[in-house]
């Protein structure tokens, strides 16, 4: 059983955006993709070739001395401000949920002793709360707001990661996306307690997981989500290297697969003769190409009809 799910990667970025526009003041600025819509600030350019640490609610942010790592900075989510090891360190992103109280006395002590960016999810609470946040962004401007496609039961860390990724760090380290380290894999029980790391007495597991799939979800989505990361569609991988290395006006708007491209005999490559050939055009000099028959891969591509 796996209940990891995706938006349709058709509509996701229109419709996120739009929702966004809708629900958030501090929507301006709205970067997007397939996979994320984030309303950009110009402190995440800090990000860039950075160390950033993961750290969600699951036992382990609590069982493990995650803070003896090297880290430039740390991206966490909803309730923090109320874990031991989190709430005396600056935390500089946030993605905050509907289950906030972003007006308790916790809260406000943490945001005036660290300034953290804070990162708003769509939900419904928003739509009543309207007023309030636009006081909040005049008076603390560093809000933002966010989207992702994936959504499933292992909690907000895959969110985190996918936010993270398009920052551009050179490393990421995570903690606290298990759903409880004491689900046996051998039983398929849980043979411990399921310690919340951010809220005391909370029972680390989401809707509709209990004991009898709890192996299944948690196993089954952890496998599906490493398939969605690392697995991408090519061109979506190419597309994210391209304005990584060059720029985002570099980056195509379409990535064909080919087996070869025409050159010389010499070696040079001969982009006149692709032009041509897609055009419908007669390519001239075949005899001076070292694979004229390469050419033939290009005529009517099904990928450039409209």
């Amino acid at each position: 059983m796996s209940l990891f799910s995706l938006a349709d990667k058709s509509y996701f970025s229109r419709w996120a955006k739009g929702e966004l526009k809708t629900l958030f003041p501090f929507s301006d600025n709205l970067i997007s993709n397939s996979e994320l819509v984030y309303n950009n600030l110009d402190e995440f350019e800090k990000f860039k070739d950075s160390k950033i640490l993961l750290v969600g609610a699951g036992p382990s942010t609590n069982e493990v001395n995650w803070y003896n790592l090297e880290y430039d900075y740390i991206f966490s989510l909803n309730h923090f401000y109320l874990n031991p090891n989190l709430k005396n360190r600056k935390v500089d992103v946030a993605f905050i949920g509907a289950e906030v109280d972003y007006q308790s006395e916790e809260f406000l002590t943490y945001v005036n002793e660290y300034n953290p960016i804070f990162m708003f999810e769509l939900h419904s609470r928003w739509e009543n709360e309207k007023t309030y946040l636009r006081l909040l962004y005049e008076n603390y401007p560093k809000l933002s707001c966010f989207q992702t496609r994936v959504y499933g039961k292992l909690g907000g860390v895959p969110r985190l990661l996918l936010f993270a990724l398009e920052m551009r760090p050179k490393e990421i380290y995570f903690i606290g996306m298990d759903g409880g380290t004491s689900l046996s894999a051998v039983s398929k029980k849980f043979t411990g307690d399921l310690n919340h790391s951010f809220e005391e007495g909370k029972e680390n597991l989401p809707h509709l997981v209990n004991e009898s799939n709890a192996y299944s979800v948690y196993y089954g989505e952890h496998e599906e989500l490493w398939n969605y990361i690392l697995n991408d569609d090519l061109s979506d991988r190419v597309k994210k290297q391209i304005r990584y290395k060059a720029s985002p006006r570099h980056v195509p708007s379409k990535v064909i697969s080919i087996s070869d491209i025409p050159r010389t005999k010499n070696g040079k490559i001969v982009e006149l003769a692709v032009k041509n050939i897609i055009e419908g055009n007669e390519v001239k000099n075949k005899e001076a190409l070292a694979n004229p028959e390469i050419l033939d891969e290009f005529k009517n591509l099904s990928e450039l009809k409209y």
